[in-house]
């Protein structure tokens, strides 16, 4: 228990630094020299995040300086980074994209058990291999379906 008086208090502080942590301790060096680049056409300073998230013309400028310096990953990075810095939420298709997926997943489902249950009870067609492998197949979504939820 006395490990935790020592603990909590080091963790708080360190969550402090880290807060304290300034954009460019953040950016990828490539992006900081952007950063430092178009810094002087705009009126803001460096640490005044507030009043460089509002001006267009900086946020225009750093981003071109990043396309032409940067990789892609470092870009997309630095865009975070950035965007996080000025209060822009996050934007995310994670969820319209799984009810994509899985409005298709359960229509191949319903489609084979469809063919295989029109097979069944068909007296001109039989069962056949193309049959049990569709019928594996559709197996195989539906458990690939459950298991990636």
């Amino acid at each position: 228990m006395r490990w935790l008086w020592s603990v909590v208090p080091a963790v708080v502080l360190l969550n402090g630094v880290l807060a304290q942590e300034s954009l460019t301790d953040r950016l990828p060096s490539c992006a900081t020299k952007c950063f430092e680049a178009t810094l002087p056409t705009t009126s803001c300073t460096s640490d005044d995040i507030g009043c460089l998230c509002t001006d267009p013309k900086f946020f225009t400028t750093a981003a071109g300086c990043n396309a032409l310096n940067c990789t892609v990953v470092e870009t997309l990075s630095a865009t975070n980074e950035t965007r996080a810095a000025c209060g822009i939420p996050i934007r995310s298709q994670q969820t319209t994209m799984i009810a994509v997926t899985a409005a298709f997943g359960a229509l191949a489902v319903v489609m084979v058990s469809l063919r295989l249950v029109d097979r069944g009870i068909s007296t001109a067609a039989k069962l056949g291999w193309d049959d049990l492998l569709i019928g594996l197949a559709g197996v195989s979504e539906g458990l690939e379906g459950a298991l990636c939820r």
